[in-house]
């Protein structure tokens, strides 16, 4: 053990010193892959045995000798099994029982010493061609066959990595050593006098073993400068099988001239694409006859902590001086230009290792001109934003991180500290399977620092993995992540451009600030694809958390504009409730929050038509559609707007908001909206079509009934349409729905009236009190009623020749003027009646008539202060309301006893109005007219 410790431990410290100072009177043997050792122990002192396998363990690890000792082995072996085949067949066989083709292939076959010569310029493919063209000379039976063919193929990639400078698979050791120490009982047919020696070296004399000569090419068919160590050596590559595979094939793409690997720092972009090169080296589907290599990486995990690099290229001036030390002699002065000239002479591939660290215009020109002929792979977290094919790198598969993290655990002699749920959650959940974490992690542990304060503090990992990325996006990219920070969870893309305050103009800026937010792992691109959701990353969530952001003022904001959302929402719901099928209720499927945000919009879009700001609302609706595609409330509204400026471009809109309804009650609502605008345009088949229609779908919609029912009374076809009311069952229809059906009633009873003209005025007359009857039997009339009323009166005022009809006119606006003057059918029929007011010849009811005809609002702008004019009265209840301009809300008065003939129009004389809660108010008054 002295000796072990001062040949291979020099200067570890106490370690070494209390290791030698162990009772031992045997051997102290470390074999085993991944440091998985075993002590063979002889003597006294067992109870050592345990503590001693720890600390060798722990002296091993910090040396990092297990790679080098693994290495050694390895060559050691495969020479073994080498010189093993060559000497039994030497002794064998001749050169006429080698296959032509082999002996062609032999990197030695042109020289003078002939067979052996030949023989050692080949390698175990072709050992298991000339077994299997020498059955009978080599005695070989089915067995061997099966155990040549099989299992000892499997080594052939093996010998690679260890005959060339490459680095090791994660089952090489393990594999190769199964074949070695079992390959004179599966071949026993020859002599392994070789294996036999090597095997003993490496039990007794493991100092003695030699690493592969440093001068072995790693191909000898491609000039190429690809790193030979990498930071996964000590657990050797896992994984990404699926990776490597879609990578290989875009390379073989012609299109594809540069291949951007882009994730998360720290997620295996450089493992993977060494890996991939080393592939590449061995496949010949490639035909690269060059290729160059560049790390631009400036920072590093260094046992637990972050480290900058020593002497890291950071500038393109450093990327061209790296390549011309290679390539180029020092005569070359312009390196771009060599490198381009060499991209046209050999088949060359470029790679760039974290391209990210230098600035990216820079190097844009120079590969614009490379990839005329070259071919180019990088790394990055960013991407260089146009130009290449981005392939995006996720975390590795659960599978493979569970082998990584029990790698790990195991080489740093953690492997009992977790349960495989308690690895899976730390490594899946808490690292998000990210190889780098993982590592980090580990490593942390191993110093002897607890999970919650690992955990706690991954400020410096989040740092490694995001701060070079946040510092390079642009000021847009940096408000969209305050507002995910401010939303603390996953938002739509209708929802950030509500919060941003943002309009139609602003949508394909924000939509490529977010692209290179999900370029740069802040957003997460697989949510964000398949739902149109945002979310920031774990990675990048963590990082944020490290920064100082103010962001008081646009939380405050942000709550406003919840709040704002939230009451639009619940109107939403109270309009779909009360009028589901009217132009302002909108349906939202699972409270879309990007449904409700267009429907925001496309409120206001319908405001802006009101006001005949039809551009302005179209554009609007434009906006809606996308920021909830396919939504049909958008071409509902588009198609509203179109009403009145163009029917086949609404009708268009009508059409494709049909096909874009997802279920049977938007389908229904729908095509009763659409059918209520072939109304309006007279067409009443198209109208009746889409109702029959909709009552195939729902026949207990009572809304159904209504609209056909004045769709039929439109064609006069009225028997049908008062059929359709009488099978109803009006007691079972809601308060609203009931008032519609008597507003329904009303309007047959209107319409069969204009059937006669001004000589059967009497029928006329009949059917229009007919019609104000059946709204009279509302027992809680609502606007809709009130509405129709002034409709009524209006149809009324074309009787204005009839003293009778006058007078009914008269006992209506007594009893609902109150009630019907802020009403438009109700102006509209104050407009006519007064065109027909000269030609009443009772002068009472004339009198009587014009003052619910008079503008009040122009009269009172005559008055002087103390004095109004009476707009509303209710005479039962004995109270009124006047106004003048002092007073436009109107003053709140009661009706004396002694003013039993006071009627609307009456100007009164008033004094000392008294403010109250419910508004003014007067105590005394007299009409003065």
């Amino acid at each position: 053990t002295e000796e072990f410790g001062e040949e291979r431990y020099c200067g570890v410290g106490n370690e070494v010193d209390l290791l030698n100072k162990i009772p031992c009177y045997g051997i102290i043997c470390i074999t085993g892959d991944f440091c998985n050792f075993v002590v063979l122990y002889f003597g006294a002192f067992p109870s050592t045995l345990i503590y001693r396998i720890r600390l060798i363990r722990r002296i091993v690890m910090e040396q990092g000798i297990s790679i080098i000792d693994r290495k050694a082995e390895m060559y050691e072996m495969i020479m073994a099994l080498e010189s093993d085949f060559i000497t039994n067949f030497s002794m064998r066989l001749t050169i006429n029982d080698i296959p032509e083709k082999v002996i062609t292939h032999s990197n030695k076959s042109d020289n003078i010493d002939g067979f052996v010569s030949m023989l050692q310029g080949i390698g175990f493919q072709a050992y298991i061609e000339i077994c299997n063209n020498n059955i009978d000379k080599l005695n070989i039976n089915i067995e061997h066959r099966n155990f040549l063919n099989k299992e000892f193929t499997k080594i052939i990639p093996i010998r690679n990595n260890v005959m060339h400078p490459r680095p090791l698979g994660v089952f090489d050791y393990p594999m190769l050593k199964q074949i070695f120490y079992s390959i004179d009982q599966y071949l026993d047919f020859f002599c392994w006098d070789n294996v036999k020696s090597i095997r003993t070296k490496i039990i007794e004399h493991p100092e003695e073993l030699r690493l592969p000569p440093a001068n072995l090419k790693k191909s000898n068919d491609i000039i190429e400068n690809i790193p030979t160590t990498m930071d996964y050596e000590e657990t050797s590559f896992i994984g990404r099988d699926k990776e490597i595979g879609q990578l290989k094939a875009l390379l073989h793409k012609r299109n594809v001239h540069i291949l951007c690997i882009i994730g998360d720092g720290g997620i295996g972009k450089t493992a993977t694409a060494v890996k991939l090169l080393y592939d590449i080296l061995d496949d010949d589907s490639f035909n690269y006859e060059l290729i160059l290599w560049v790390s631009l990486k400036t920072n590093s995990l260094n046992k637990y902590e972050f480290s900058e690099i020593k002497n890291s290229i950071s500038t393109i001036s450093g990327v061209y001086e790296k390549l011309g030390d290679f390539v180029a002699n020092k005569d070359v002065e312009d390196i771009p230009s060599y490198l381009i000239e060499l991209s046209q002479c050999y088949n060359t591939l470029l790679v760039l290792d974290n391209l990210e660290t230098i600035n990216t215009s820079e190097i844009k020109e120079f590969l614009d001109s490379f990839t005329e002929y070259g071919q180019v792979l990088m790394t990055s977290r960013i991407g260089l934003g146009e130009m290449e094919h981005r392939y995006k790198l996720e975390g590795m598969v659960e599978k493979d991180v569970m082998t990584y993290m029990d790698i790990l655990l195991r080489l740093y002699g953690l492997e009992a500290v977790f349960t495989d749920l308690e690895k899976k959650d730390i490594a899946t959940n808490k690292l998000y399977s990210n190889p780098l974490a993982i590592k980090w992690f580990v490593r942390c542990l191993y110093n002897k620092q607890s999970v919650d304060e690992i955990l706690k503090n991954r400020t410096e990992l989040a740092d490694f993995c995001m701060s070079n990325v946040y510092d390079k996006l642009s000021d847009l990219a940096h408000r969209v992540l305050d507002v995910l920070i401010v939303a603390a969870g996953e938002i739509s893309f209708a929802e950030l451009m509500y919060y941003m305050d943002c309009r139609e103009e602003d949508f394909t800026n924000i939509t490529f600030a977010v692209n290179d937010l999900i370029k740069c792992n802040f957003v997460e691109d697989s949510n964000f694809k398949q739902n149109k959701k945002l979310s920031i990353t774990n990675f990048a969530n963590d990082f944020l958390r490290t920064l100082t952001i103010d962001n008081r003022k646009l939380m405050a904001d942000f709550k406003q504009k919840e709040a704002k959302l939230q009451a639009f929402s619940q109107q939403l719901l109270q309009s779909r409730h009360r009028s589901p099928y009217t132009m302002k209720s909108f349906n939202i499927r699972n409270n879309d929050r990007s449904q409700i945000i267009a429907a925001y919009y496309l409120m206001e879009a319908i405001s802006l038509s009101y006001n005949k700001e039809i551009e302005k609302a179209h554009l609007l609706v434009g906006y809606a559609k996308k920021l909830s595609p396919n939504y049909f409330e958008c071409n509902k509204v588009d198609a509203f707007i179109y009403g009145t400026t163009s029917q086949v471009m609404a009708k268009q809109e009508y059409e494709i908001a049909i096909t874009n309804c997802k279920d049977e009650d938007e389908l229904v609502k729908m095509l009763i909206v659409y059918a209520g605008f072939l109304l309006r345009c007279n067409d009443y088949m198209g109208a009746l079509d889409k109702l029959d229609k909709a009552k195939e779908i729902d026949p207990n919609i009572a809304y159904l009934s209504f609209e056909r029912s004045k769709v039929l009374s439109c064609i006069n076809r009225f028997e049908e349409a008062e059929k359709v009311l009488d099978d109803m069952d009006i007691s079972s229809l809601s308060e609203r729905n009931q008032n519609i059906f008597y507003t329904r009633k009303a309007d047959i009873y209107r319409r069969k009236s204009e059937m006669y003209d001004v000589r059967d005025s009497g029928n006329k007359f009949i059917l229009l009190k007919n019609a104000f009857e059946a709204l009279e039997k509302s027992t809680n009339p609502d606007k809709g009623v009130y509405t129709y009323m002034g409709v009524l009166l209006r149809a009324l005022s074309f009787l204005y020749y009839d003293d009778e009809a006058i007078q009914y006119i008269l006992e209506k606006l007594e009893h609902y003027y109150t009630q019907i003057r802020r009403e438009k059918s109700f102006k509209d029929f104050q407009i006519k009646m007064r065109e027909k007011l000269e030609y009443i010849s009772n002068s009472k009811l004339k009198l009587e008539l014009t003052q619910y005809l008079e503008d009040y609002n122009e009269i009172s702008k005559s008055l002087s202060d103390n004095q109004g004019i009476i707009y509303n009265l209710d005479k039962e209840r004995k109270f009124g309301f006047f106004k003048n301009t002092k007073y436009p809300g109107g003053v709140y008065f009661k009706i004396s006893n002694e003013e039993k003939d006071i009627q609307i129009g009456n100007i009164v004389e008033f004094d000392n109005v008294i403010e109250t809660e419910r508004g003014n108010m007067v105590q005394y008054y007299h009409i003065v007219k």
